[in-house]
């Protein structure tokens, strides 16, 4: 019992029970009864594969609400969503646990990293909700499990599989998710750069980034291949022009319109026209390149949703949603090219809210303020203890260069992805920050084995009585 007790891995699959039992006391396991407006749209039914690939949705989670109906022999499984969302991310956190196992993480190491995990915001805050945000967390987690596998043992088939698998169920999700395709080789690489100094062995960079492409951008292609024979449009799904019309239709001025496509000129006009008669829309000028962004923000669903979407429905009522995002599409990449200084503005400014709010969100706050007391701790505990033979323990601080270079570059690339197409809005901001509370475990960690040092040491030097 004792060894039982001694085990990182037993205490983790104790936290992921404390976890679970966390979740159902704050009714984190029934469906929310607030409205989601998304809920309806990943519901494909008997579709044929053809007509669920010109949908503006990817396939991810409605097979995943076709699975559980199968799994718990019910036509509605909205009742058990949040719990296989749940299943989903403890799982995703198993598999990191055996990632950092794998590169050399002492057990409790990847045992604190592995708590910041599975108290997860994005869990807390969407979970009961009946969209895809909790899975596709959990497929990017695991994949960067796999990541780590891969990184520590370059022959293992199975964390190569996992890897081609996860990242390829997180965009499937989410589309948000394909910033992993280029994150992933290059991530990889560094990953394994690291490791491999860490135990002195040779990178062989061009071997293991060929397998990297292999594992996360050769599927992407195929699939867009896949689709493009099937239903005449590359790319993951039918959305990208629905996404981008949001920030560049509110660019759009009358003297523009001459400068169009003529088959889009009327829709540019309908779209004037409802916006001249729309109450809500605030009186700016859309060349004025100052205006500050949180004016912007807001205006993203009401271009979408209000002016656009209607517009196209009642000029082109008959046409597929495959058609309705083409045009939109180019009328994007159009108002984008006339007015390439706004969209510029757009992404650095939206990019900045979105770090700003990193700092503003309560779940992020204590986590890295507390880490950072540990983190001086000790780093001032090195300087002050009497013997200057003690030095700080090296696995910590690999750890954290690990972490560290996988959390950030992992929020910063998903939130470049954001801010090309859509709004920095929280649920995705609670994805992108996924692995930063993980990391002030680690300090925890090191201060604590910094204390057990400093006690071995002052036994040590005892004078016998």
């Amino acid at each position: 019992m004792r060894k039982i007790a001694g085990s990182p891995t037993f205490w983790l699959c104790v936290a992921m029970c404390l976890a679970a039992r966390y979740f159902a006391l704050e009714d984190k396991l029934l469906p929310t009864s607030a409205l989601c407006l998304d809920t309806s749209s990943y519901y494909i039914g008997d579709l044929p594969l053809k007509e669920a690939l010109c949908q503006f949705r990817t396939l991810g989670y409605p097979y995943l609400l076709e699975g559980a109906k199968m799994l718990f022999r019910t036509s509605e499984p909205v009742a058990f969503m949040p719990m296989v969302h749940l299943m989903m991310l403890l799982g995703a956190v198993w598999g990191f646990y055996g990632g950092l196992r794998q590169v050399g993480f002492s057990g409790w190491l990847a045992l604190a990293v592995c708590l910041g995990l599975l108290y997860s915001p994005v869990m807390y805050n969407w979970g009961n909700y009946i969209m895809p945000d909790v899975p596709a967390a959990a497929a990017a987690i695991f994949a960067m499990g796999m990541l780590l596998r891969v990184s520590g043992n370059r022959k293992d088939v199975l964390g190569w599989s996992g890897l081609t698998a996860g990242v390829f169920v997180a965009y499937q999700m989410r589309p948000a998710y394909l910033f992993l395709v280029a994150l992933v080789p290059l991530l990889g690489l560094l990953l394994r750069w690291r490791v491999a100094r860490e135990r002195a062995e040779a990178v062989r960079p061009l071997a293991h980034g060929a397998a990297l492409v292999t594992a996360s951008v050769l599927p992407f292609l195929a699939f867009c291949c896949f689709r493009l024979v099937l239903v005449g449009h590359w790319g993951l799904v039918s959305f990208g022009g629905y996404n981008v019309i949001g920030i560049s239709g509110q660019f759009l001025t009358e003297p523009m319109i001459p400068s169009l496509p003529e088959d889009l000129q009327p829709l540019a006009e309908e779209v004037l026209r409802r916006r001249a008669h729309d109450p809500l829309w605030p009186s700016i000028d859309p060349d004025d390149g100052s205006l500050h962004y949180q004016l912007r923000e807001p205006l993203y669903n009401r271009t979408l949703w209000t002016h656009f979407v209607p517009a196209m429905t009642d000029l082109w009522p008959n046409q597929t949603t495959a058609e309705v995002n083409a045009k939109m599409s180019i009328l994007a990449r159009h108002l984008i090219l006339a007015r390439p200084k706004l969209y510029g503005s757009w992404i650095v400014d939206a990019y900045r809210a979105g770090l700003q709010r990193l700092f503003e969100m309560p779940w992020t706050t204590w986590p890295l303020h507390i880490g950072l007391c540990f983190f001086l701790s000790w780093a001032l505990s090195a300087w002050i203890l009497p013997d200057g033979s003690i030095k700080p323990p090296c696995r910590p601080a690999f750890a954290f260069q690990v972490m560290g270079m996988l959390a950030c570059m992992f929020a910063l690339s998903k939130l470049l992805l954001i801010v090309l197409v859509e709004t920095p809005l929280p649920r995705y901001l609670d994805a992108a920050f996924v692995f930063l509370p993980a990391l002030p475990g680690i300090f925890v960690v090191a201060f604590i084995e910094r204390l057990s040092q400093t006690r071995s040491l002052l036994l040590t030097q005892r004078p016998e009585v």
